[in-house]
């Protein structure tokens, strides 16, 4: 299926991978964005709009430049190349929070792709799991997820979120299933066809894309 969208949800700068913290999702609303020719009845009319200077989107400026050396992702800037420097800054933080991730839980970096794979619960529906980037983790909900978190609504929906992809409890990121819970519930009101992928930035803590399975 071919839909994506950007978005920023809600984020919440300064807490630890180990927070517990839900931090329920904010409603939100913008432009149209690409014409998606099937499954329209089971898709938002709107998306989130493109936050200008937006940090977190910047990050993706310097993947070409974020290398895997002994199993941890380094920042590696040509001579040549010049960003700003909070632009760098922020990279190297979220650089040590997803490093710090990969160590305390013994992840394994492929260094073609620049992801970890945690494993997933494949079905016809899509799957349940997560891959682990530098600057965010890609969490995959299949069908039959997303449409109970649709019943559920935003409460029950962050429970279901952990229960589907149990990774994310052991590795602290009960704010991941707040935010898409209530995302999904605010968003999707009668049921869908396919499973959804959502990045999620792990240092600001939000939704900052996502798409068909």
């Amino acid at each position: 299926m071919n839909m994506k969208k950007k978005m920023l949800a809600t984020g919440l700068v300064g807490l630890t991978l180990s927070s517990a913290i839900m931090i329920p999702a904010q409603s939100v609303s913008a432009e149209e964005g690409e014409n998606i020719p099937t499954q329209t009845q089971n898709t938002p009319n709107t998306s989130i709009p493109t936050v200008s200077n937006n940090v977190s989107s910047n990050l993706d400026l310097l993947d070409p430049f974020v290398k895997v050396e002994n199993n941890q992702y380094i920042l590696k800037l040509s001579d040549n190349v010049k960003f700003s420097e909070q632009l760098i800054s922020e990279a190297k933080k979220q650089i040590e929070v997803t490093n710090t991730t990969i160590k305390e839980k013994g992840l394994t970096i492929n260094p073609e792709t620049k992801t970890a794979y945690m494993g997933s619960l494949l079905r016809a529906a899509g799957k349940n799991s997560v891959t682990v980037h530098w600057n965010y983790w890609r969490i995959y909900l299949n069908k039959d997820t997303t449409n109970a978190i649709i019943r559920a609504g935003a409460i029950g929906g962050s429970a279901l979120v952990i229960g589907a992809i149990p990774q994310l409890s052991s590795i602290g990121a009960s704010v991941a299933g707040a935010a898409i819970g209530s995302f999904v519930s605010d968003t999707w009101k009668s049921p869908v066809s396919n499973g959804i992928w959502f990045d999620f930035n792990t240092y600001y803590f939000s939704i900052n894309n996502y798409g068909w399975q």
